[in-house]
């Protein structure tokens, strides 16, 4: 019994060693080769996992979903490293030289926003089954992309008033906006025990508004929200009339300029509200969105600038799946 329990023992552990023998070789197989620049299967469980991990807490109940979701993260990851290989590949074709204290530099301030300190960051690199070589190497790749981005992508051309002009003929729908308001607002939290007198306290305000009393000056008594009842008129932000909460949606609509509101009742507050401005639904004009605009038609260059050098560097350099 005792040579047959001992030898059963054994086997376990020889299963067991090669189950973690079969592990190991399934994370270092070797997936793509760019050039001579290899890509294994733990390079991309690495760079997917915490997406994928979020991915099976929010779609816990929906497991297809979290599948084809976490394919498509695998799919945009493999090609993403793909590109990076590429561009490290031209980088060294090129005889390009990075200085070895940009890497020092960098490598110096990454551990002490991120770690604090290097015998932390060693810790926290072995505990994820990575060396101190293998992140300076990390570091170094990402100097290096960054580089070779900013050389071929990022010097995009200036982006002209004819450009801009046209896109805003193009797209005049994408800059509407709906009916917006500017509104100074008297919130009072609910009395969760007694709400009757919280809102008894704004009918009493809302007299006192009656009387004269200015409603800056009464919010600044009697308001629960400081940062709104404090502004000044010049600093009130313009707001969709649809992002309001329902009541005071309906209230807005029916105030003119300068018209103060009954009192508002909502699940947890009291409302009093003053319509300072509106906006009737309407497309901005181009100089509202001028810079949204060029900023708009800058990245769209970028990303074709990116797109044609990425797609030449593939057609200079091979790219091999297993």
């Amino acid at each position: 019994m005792v040579v047959r329990f001992i030898a059963t023992l054994f086997c376990l552990a020889i299963l067991t060693i090669h189950a973690e023998a079969q592990t190991a070789r399934l994370a270092d197989a070797i997936r793509l080769v760019v050039h001579t620049n290899v890509i294994t299967q733990s390079d991309i469980d690495r760079r997917i996992l915490p997406a994928v991990m979020m991915l099976q807490k929010q779609y816990a109940d929906n497991p297809e979903e979290a599948n084809k979701r976490s394919q498509q993260i695998r799919n945009e990851a493999i090609q993403s490293l793909i590109e990076e290989k590429l561009i490290i590949q031209e980088f060294l074709d090129s005889k390009l030289i990075l200085p070895q204290n940009y890497v020092d530099d960098e490598l110096t301030r990454r551990i002490r926003s991120d770690y604090g300190d290097r015998i932390t960051l060693i810790k926290t690199l072995k505990s994820e089954g990575l060396t101190y070589e293998s992140f300076q190497e990390k570091i170094r790749n990402e100097i290096i992309i960054q580089a070779m981005v900013g050389k071929y992508v990022e010097s995009v051309r200036i982006v002209s008033p004819k450009m801009i002009a046209d896109y805003y003929e193009d797209h005049k729908e994408d800059f509407r906006v709906e009916d917006q308001v500017r509104l100074r607002t008297l919130l009072l939290i609910k009395n969760e025990e007694n709400p009757q007198t919280t809102q008894a306290m704004g009918e009493e305000i809302l007299k006192q508004l009656k009387d004269g009393v200015s409603f800056e000056e009464l919010c600044s008594l009697y308001s629960d929200d400081r940062t709104l009842s404090s502004q000044k008129e010049a600093y009130l932000e313009w707001r969709d009339i649809s992002s309001l909460q329902p009541q005071l949606a309906e209230a807005s609509r029916n105030l003119k300029l300068g018209d103060i509101s009954p009192l508002i009742e909502t699940d947890t507050a009291f409302w009093i509200i003053k319509l300072e401005d509106f906006k009737a639904t309407h497309i901005k004009n181009i100089e509202e969105v001028r810079a949204e605009i060029e900023s708009i038609i800058a990245g769209e260059l970028r990303a074709s600038l990116r797109k044609n050098w990425i797609d030449q560097l593939r057609k200079k350099y091979l790219v091999r799946y297993y």
